[in-house]
Protein backbone atom coordinates (compact mmCIF):
# COMPACT_ATOMS: atom_id res chain seq x y z
CA UNK A 1 0.00 0.00 0.00
CA UNK A 2 1.00 3.42 -0.54
CA UNK A 3 -1.27 5.46 1.37
CA UNK A 4 0.26 8.12 4.04
CA UNK A 5 -1.77 10.14 6.59
CA UNK A 6 -1.10 13.05 8.84
CA UNK A 7 1.97 14.58 7.30
CA UNK A 8 2.34 18.19 7.43
CA UNK A 9 2.43 20.71 4.16
CA UNK A 10 6.29 20.03 3.96
CA UNK A 11 6.45 16.41 4.57
CA UNK A 12 3.50 15.92 2.69
CA UNK A 13 5.24 17.81 -0.67
CA UNK A 14 7.78 16.07 -0.38
CA UNK A 15 6.21 12.32 0.03
CA UNK A 16 3.87 13.28 -2.88
CA UNK A 17 6.29 11.94 -5.09
CA UNK A 18 7.41 8.88 -3.77
CA UNK A 19 3.59 8.33 -3.83
CA UNK A 20 3.50 9.16 -7.21
CA UNK A 21 6.73 6.54 -7.65
CA UNK A 22 4.96 4.11 -5.97
CA UNK A 23 1.92 4.21 -7.65
CA UNK A 24 3.89 4.03 -11.34
CA UNK A 25 5.73 1.19 -9.32
CA UNK A 26 2.22 -0.62 -8.96
CA UNK A 27 0.41 0.13 -12.04
CA UNK A 28 3.54 -1.49 -13.65
CA UNK A 29 3.11 -4.75 -11.14
CA UNK A 30 -0.57 -4.72 -12.35
CA UNK A 31 -0.08 -4.45 -15.89
CA UNK A 32 2.59 -6.79 -15.72
CA UNK A 33 0.50 -9.45 -14.12
CA UNK A 34 -2.44 -8.97 -17.10
CA UNK A 35 0.16 -9.03 -19.71
CA UNK A 36 1.54 -12.16 -18.41
CA UNK A 37 -1.81 -13.72 -18.37
CA UNK A 38 -2.76 -12.67 -21.31
CA UNK A 39 0.84 -13.93 -23.33
CA UNK A 40 0.10 -17.20 -21.69
CA UNK A 41 -3.14 -17.73 -22.78
CA UNK A 42 -1.91 -16.96 -26.53
CA UNK A 43 0.59 -19.32 -25.89
CA UNK A 44 -1.73 -22.44 -24.68
CA UNK A 45 -3.99 -21.33 -27.36
CA UNK A 46 -1.18 -21.70 -30.08
CA UNK A 47 -0.09 -24.80 -28.89
CA UNK A 48 -2.89 -26.44 -28.33
CA UNK A 49 -3.77 -24.69 -32.31
CA UNK A 50 -6.92 -22.71 -30.93
CA UNK A 51 -5.56 -20.03 -32.50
Amino acid sequence: MCGVTGLSNEQSKRTHSALEYCQKREDLRINTVITNIFINTQVHLYIYGWS
